[in-house]
C-alpha cells in the first residue's frame, strides 16, 4: 500500500488500479476459490488466496515503483505535472 500511495504522488494511477485488479481478483479470489472448495480447505483457503494475491500486488507495485521512479529521476523531474497537459 505505500508503494501505490507513492505512485499516487508520482499521478500513476492507472497502472495499480489494473495491478490491483489481477491481482485481487484474478489471482486471490481464483485461488482462494479453488482451495476453498476444490480442496476443501475451508476459509483458510480463501485466506491463503488473499495472501497470495496480497503479494503479487506487492511485487507488481514495488516493480512499478522502481520503473517509475528510475524514469522520474533520469527526466530530471521533468512531467510532474501530467494533469496540466
Amino acid at each position: 500500500m505505500v508503494a501505490a500511495g507513492t505512485l499516487r504522488g508520482y499521478k500513476d494511477t492507472r497502472m495499480p488500479m489494473l495491478y490491483m485488479v489481477i491481482s485481487f481478483w484474478i489471482v486471490g479470489m481464483t485461488l482462494g476459490y479453488n482451495l476453498t472448495f476444490s480442496q476443501g480447505m475451508g476459509p483458510a483457503g480463501m485466506w491463503v488466496g488473499m495472501i497470495a494475491g496480497l503479494s503479487v500486488a506487492a511485487g507488481l507495485m514495488l516493480l512499478r515503483f522502481e520503473h517509475t521512479s528510475k524514469r522520474f529521476i533520469r527526466d530530471g523531474g521533468a512531467g510532474r505535472a501530467r494533469d496540466s497537459d
